[in-house]
């Protein structure tokens, strides 16, 4: 279950270890002590400049890491803020609930996690940028004062060395997270299948037609009001029975069967063409 935890999340373990070196870092500048070595004047002081060169090059080594990380998540994330049609694809090739909250889910978590990875590399540029140095009065006193202080500047910065690896190494989790998340994304884009939802779906015979237009001729007549409503109330008995269920011409009798209406379907909208009476067009 740690395992599990420490992959998923691993800034959380990034803390914990921070807080042991931190502790550690304290306790060397409270009590002074460092390596035991019982004699420190016999060890050979280019033996210690070397040590001391090197963390001070490990230390510029990480911090270049850490540059490196913070440009790179910088061009992740803005491809990512353009990726809409991905996630427009994966919606409309699936077209389920579930799915797109599980896209939704997996986008959002890639990016959460580039954005705490830029944030682990940048604090390495700037809470973790110091050095511990040799005092240039401890040069011009005895060898063993001088050896003293390559001593605490090595094992200070040694442990300084840790706490910058620790948040690269766990930048270089995160982005590992949020390709996991983004070639996740990538396959279900891929995918050679297509589903379709038949929920908020309807059949031919429900296809809800609201949009009703008239003709210039009956706009103009001057009992259009009255005829408007009486049409109206005869298209919508003529949906409520199934009657209007593809597109093309259609003749309706009105409720007490004295005028014929002409209308035209499509698109969903419906153009009344004309309405003459019965008895009209009877003769």
């Amino acid at each position: 279950m740690n395992k599990i935890i420490s992959v998923l999340l691993p800034f959380y373990e990034n803390k914990k270890v921070t807080k042991i070196l931190r502790s550690k870092l304290n306790d060397l500048n409270d009590s002074g002590e460092f390596d035991i070595i019982e004699d420190k004047s016999s060890i050979n002081i280019d033996i210690l400049k070397e040590k001391y060169s090197e963390t001070i090059a490990i230390k510029d080594k990480l911090e270049d890491k850490a540059k490196l990380n913070v440009i790179g998540i910088t061009i992740a994330v803005t491809l990512i803020m353009g990726s809409t049609g991905l996630l427009n694809n994966i919606s409309n090739k699936y077209n389920q609930f579930l799915i797109e909250w599980i896209v939704f889910a997996l986008f959002s978590v890639s990016v959460v996690y580039l954005f705490i990875a830029g944030i682990m590399a940048i604090k390495v540029l700037i809470d973790e940028n110091e050095i511990y140095v040799v005092q240039l009065k401890n040069v011009i006193n005895t060898p063993e004062f001088l050896n003293d202080d390559y001593i605490r500047c090595i094992t200070k910065n040694r442990t300084k060395n840790l706490l910058r690896n620790n948040s690269v190494y766990t930048s270089y989790e995160c982005i590992r997270n949020a390709l996991v998340c983004l070639f996740i994304l990538l396959i279900l884009s891929t995918l050679p299948v297509h589903f379709e939802s038949n929920i908020g779906k309807t059949s031919d015979k429900d296809v809800i037609l609201t949009d009703i237009y008239y003709s210039a001729s009956l706009v103009s007549n001057t009992n259009f009001d009255d005829l408007k409503q009486s049409i109206e109330e005869t298209i919508s008995s003529a949906k409520n029975k199934n009657e209007l269920v593809a597109d093309g011409l259609f003749g309706l009798i009105n409720s007490d069967g004295r005028v014929f209406i002409k209308i035209s379907i499509k698109d969903k909208a419906i153009t009344v063409l004309s309405i003459e009476s019965i008895e009209k067009i009877i003769q």
